[in-house]
Formats: structure tokens, sequence, C-alpha cells
């Protein structure tokens, strides 16, 4: 059997439970250091997840036990620590987005490319069982020809946010409910429908206290012919759901309720049954095994970069009023 990967964890709050659950869990890879700022938390963690802890990032980058990083940190700081990395020779898996902006994410590309290390970038939500069930179906000409998609990721979180964390300032996190939330559908978009030819957004902050945006709605027309819409908020109730609506059958997606199929012709919905993966455990395995085999990760920096790319157009078409061309911001 293999040896796991060895890997550092950087950002030990929030999200980064979510990844030390699946590193624990899996036999391909094994948390061997991690670093916050904090000497407390970091030595709390170490203590906690019986690994090392690292003085600074640039001692964990230097340790030649270590052969990947997991950044699991504010978006502003993506690219620093992912050029370092790369540069000692790290591989690198970051989550979502690449970057808060496009010129950043073509650094860290260059980098991982430059030095020859694998970039894996965190869009799990395209490894939902119903997601790949409706690429499937779209695949095999069951909805026949998708005439357009709506979909709607939203949260509370907002609520909780003080001037003290990064997502307050629209600086270090624009357009915050789409830069957060909303790109995961754009990710699993584009994986079901391809790539979006141009966008029309409104953003607003219409209840934060934080001078940042807190709801976002977004058109897209892809390249393949379909419209989509996308709303994302960070005040609301959770909300989470995608549709897909063609010439022969609607597909809708709710976290909370499934998969359902409704055919032409049909007076009720049918419910698709699938088998729940993990798909954090899925993304950070497949990142262990493109290490081994140097091959590439489903998710990588192109695929992060067309994501962001539609973020990005998204903020320029609020600010100009008008629709933007995706392929003007890459």
């Amino acid at each position: 059997m293999k040896k796991p990967i060895k890997v550092g964890l950087v950002g030990l709050d929030g999200w980064s439970r979510s990844i030390v659950e699946s590193v624990e869990k899996s036999k391909k890879l094994k948390l061997t250091s991690c670093f916050s700022r904090t000497k407390e938390k970091r030595e709390k963690f170490a203590q906690e997840h019986n690994c090392r802890s690292a003085k600074s990032y640039e001692e964990m980058v230097k340790d030649k036990d270590i052969e990947g990083v997991l950044l699991i940190t504010p978006n502003h700081i993506h690219a620093e620590q992912a050029v370092l990395a790369a540069r000692y020779g790290k591989n690198v898996f970051v989550d979502k987005p690449i970057a808060n902006a496009i010129e950043n994410a073509k650094k860290i590309i260059r980098a991982c490319r430059e030095n020859k290390v694998i970039l894996s970038v965190g869009h799990n939500s395209r490894r939902a069982s119903e997601v790949r069930e409706m690429k499937s179906l779209v695949a095999r000409g069951t909805l026949g020809r998708i005439l357009s998609a709506e979909a709607n990721f939203s949260h509370s979180g907002g609520l909780r946010l003080t001037s003290q964390q990064w997502r307050w300032d629209e600086n270090e996190c624009p357009a915050l409910p789409l830069m957060q939330l909303g790109i995961h559908h754009i990710d699993n978009l584009v994986y079901l429908l391809g790539p979006v030819r141009r966008v029309f957004s409104f953003m607003r902050r219409i209840y934060f206290s934080a001078p940042n945006k807190d709801t976002t709605v977004t058109l897209m027309e892809f390249s393949s012919g379909p419209l989509g819409y996308l709303g994302s908020n960070y005040i609301s109730p959770q909300v989470y759901y995608l549709n897909l609506h063609g010439t022969k059958a609607n597909l809708f997606f709710n976290l909370g309720e499934g998969l359902y199929i409704r055919r032409s012709g049909d007076t009720k919905r049918e419910k698709i049954e699938v088998r729940k993966v993990d798909t954090v455990l899925e993304e950070l395995e497949e990142f262990a095994e493109c290490i081994r085999e140097n091959e590439k990760p489903e998710v990588g920096g192109e695929e992060a970069l067309q994501a962001l790319a539609i973020v990005e157009a998204a903020i320029r078409s609020n600010k100009l009023g008008k629709s933007v061309d995706v392929e003007e911001i890459t």
C-alpha cells in the first residue's frame, strides 16, 4: 500500500473543520502540520489532531516532509500563499474561490505550472451525487434541449459578521454572497451547461450594516444557448436549489429534499434516488492521487479561473449597469 501524502493545513477555523474530518477519514492523506497566526490556536489544534504546529507559514512550506498544503484561508491571501508554496515545490489545494481577482488567480496558475506542482481548487459542489446525475441525464438527452437554468445559494451567515472579519470588507471579499456562495452554483452550471458567454448582474446592500453587498442576482447567457438565473444573499434563511428546464423534462434539485424529474405530459414530479458521497473527501483524495500519479485534477486552475471570471463579469456588470462578456475578463 502506498504511503499517504503528508499535508499541512493552513487556516484552522470554519470550513477547516470539514477539511480535517475528511483528511482524518482518509488513508491517502496524513495531516502532518498546521498553521494559524494565533499561537495558542495552532498549538491546541496540533495537540488535538496529533500533528506539528508550524511557527510560521514559511516554516511549513520549507518543511521537506510536507508534500502538499491545504489553504483554507481568506480569499485575498490565496495568491501570496499558493505562489510561495509552489516555489518550495509544495502541491497546492486551495478552497474556492481560487482568488478574489483574475490577476491573482493567474499568478497562482502560473507559479504551479512553472514549478511543476499540482493545483487543485475546492469546488466540491459539482461532486454531489445529484449534480452528477443531472450531468448524466443532460448527456443522455433525457431533458431534450435545455432552455434555462435557475439556482440559488443563500444563508444568514451575514447576520453574524463583525468588523474584525475579512468578509466584512468589500475590498477583501467583493460581491460577498456571489463570491462565497453563488460561485458554487456557477461551477455547477458551467459543469452542466458549458461556458457562459455574458452576464448581467444586480448587487445591493439591502440589510447589512457591513460595507459590503448582501444580495446579488445574476443573469447568464450560456454559449450553448440556454439562459440562467442565479440568486445569492447572505441574510435570509438557507436556500439551496438548482433546476434545469428542457423541452422533454425538468430537473429539480433541492439540498434538503433531493433530486426530482418531471417529464413532459406528467402531472407529478418523480424522485430520483442517488447514493450520497462525501464530496470533500472525494476532492481531497483526488488531490492525493494526482500528486502520486502526476495527473490533472477535475477542478484545477483553468476551471476555477472560469468560475471567477463569471463573478468578476457580474461585478463589472453591476457597476456599469449593462451586460458584460466573460471573454473581456479573461
